[in-house]
């Protein structure tokens, strides 16, 4: 018995697979024929491209309150090529016009050489594409509001002023007494996780610091100040759950002294 296979539902799926993993890209089909026609220069058989991109998104709660979350996403290009029983393919961690072309490329050379491998393209210069907000139907759009996607990377000045800090804080060291810095090279800029503290301490005396110990300012006693900042040192563990600590106690000294601070 013959079956006929339905044109919609693959038309469908076509649109779908273009809609999420070519336009974004600035990818069309006219691209996807040049990278074959490309592949096909050398004597091949039969020839593939490959395209994933998949976004993955966990919360953890205890008792009602996010405690924790996480979201990745994996994506990149792939091009096989088969000639009697080699195969050559090539893959990209990266969704662009020039990953593809890289990636057939390299897919080619290979198959000249006649023998069986692959080629990782991962290391190369990736694209940012210009797609701020991710497609009307994702998913994550079920919780709310529009997910903005950021991409983020050390540019020129990164690297420079990385290395200043770290010669300002050498000699830092040396004057303070230190014997010897050891100052390991850093390509990729500043690290973004920080935890400033200082700048409006806490003490007895205003001649020494700006806050009181319950966080209010000594020349305005109305004006409480809550955050790292008025940690007079660092711990050697994350500041966070100090921070809070202090911010509750500055509550519940305001509440107790309402009319004395508030009036």
């Amino acid at each position: 018995m013959n079956r006929m296979i339905a044109r919609e539902p693959t038309l469908e799926r076509l649109g779908i697979a273009q809609s999420l993993l070519l336009e974004p890209f600035g990818l069309s089909e006219a691209s996807l024929s040049n990278a074959l026609r490309t592949i096909s220069e050398h004597r091949i058989d039969d020839a593939d491209l490959y395209f994933q991109t998949t976004r993955h998104e966990g919360w953890s709660l205890e008792e009602g309150i996010v405690k924790s979350g996480s979201f990745s996403i994996d994506q990149g290009v792939g091009v096989r090529a088969v000639a009697g029983e080699k195969t050559a393919f090539a893959y990209s961690d990266d969704i662009s016009l020039k990953a593809l072309h890289e990636a057939t490329l390299a897919t080619r050379a290979i198959g000249r050489m006649g023998q069986s491998a692959r080629a990782d393209l991962t290391k190369g210069v990736r694209s940012n594409p210009e797609r701020r907000l991710y497609l009307p139907n994702d998913p994550l759009t079920s919780l709310g509001d529009p997910v903005c996607r950021i991409t983020s990377g050390p540019k020129v000045n990164e690297p420079r002023a990385s290395a200043y800090a770290a010669k300002k804080a050498e000699e830092w060291f040396r004057a303070a007494g230190a014997i010897d810095v050891i100052t390991v090279p850093n390509t990729q800029g500043p690290n973004l996780s920080t935890h400033a503290t200082g700048g409006t301490r806490m003490g007895q005396k205003a001649e020494s610091s700006v806050v009181d110990p319950y966080g209010f300012a000594h020349e305005s006693p109305n004006l409480g100040i809550l955050g790292g900042s008025t940690l007079v040192t660092h711990g050697a563990r994350n500041p966070t759950l100090t921070i809070q600590a202090l911010a509750w106690r500055t509550a519940e000294h305001l509440v107790k002294n309402w009319k004395s601070i508030g009036g």
